[in-house]
């Protein structure tokens, strides 16, 4: 069984990656200032939706876009829960919590490639490939889960810190970005090498500022005192 993806369909991948690593820590910041109950259950609902918009989208620049703004959603869902985890059962209960969690997404792990597999190769047909349809499969599981934690997933807490750190969300995005983009071109073509530079050489320009942004702010995206709190560097 043979499945024909194409070469242009390569961008999908790193950008889900990309996607995920700029946009986590915010997420997670979200979380603590609007609820990591509203910020999780609105990740999977746009999972949902956007999912389905990779299945529906007639070109490639629509699907990559649908696919950033998936994988974005996928960072407000993951990043709030661990923290869901905590406020809900307490601290007692959280590194089984977390256990399970990782019991679940590694079977899923193990599974989803089997049953891309077989949705994949339902045809090799070029001009009409069965694989798109692994994302309405996707979509219909964050509907379901979405529902499912409508029903059960307690309201948690809001934290409230004084302003959001618009700024420093973004620059901090902005860096992490630069970062992975840089990272992830590095083997490809030379034009995509040079890319890669100007994304690093960015990232590299961008932190000081960043630094010293955050280390300013009353509420930062990224906790300078964090990096030299001893118990959470160990965990760093």
């Amino acid at each position: 069984m043979y499945i024909y993806i194409s070469p242009s369909l390569s961008p999908l991948t790193p950008a889900h990656s990309i996607s995920i690593s700029s946009v986590c820590v915010v997420a997670g910041k979200l979380g603590d200032r609007l609820g990591g109950d509203r910020v999780f259950k609105f990740g999977l609902l746009c999972a949902g939706i956007f999912n389905l918009g990779q299945f529906w989208a007639p070109t490639f620049a629509l699907r990559l876009t649908a696919r950033i703004i998936a994988s974005c959603a996928y960072a407000l869902g993951s990043a709030n829960s661990g923290p869901n985890y905590l406020r809900i059962v307490g601290p007692k209960l959280v590194p089984i919590c977390l256990a399970l969690n990782t019991l679940v997404g590694t079977v899923a792990m193990i599974v989803a490639p089997i049953i891309g597999g077989i949705i994949g190769g339902l045809s090799s047909d070029p001009l009409n490939p069965s694989w798109p349809y692994i994302y309405l499969v996707i979509s219909v599981a964050c509907f379901l889960w979405f529902g499912a934690n409508c029903l059960w997933l307690p309201k948690t807490a809001r934290i409230s810190e004084g302003q959001f750190d618009i700024v420093g969300a973004l620059m901090f995005s902005v860096a992490i970005f630069c970062l992975v983009f840089g990272i992830a071109a590095i083997p490809m073509d030379m034009v995509s090498t040079a890319a890669s530079v100007v994304s690093l050489a960015a990232f590299v320009i961008i932190v000081p500022f960043l630094l010293r942004h955050e280390a300013r702010h009353p509420s930062p995206i990224l906790p300078t005192k964090l990096l030299s709190h001893k118990k959470a560097k160990n965990t760093l």
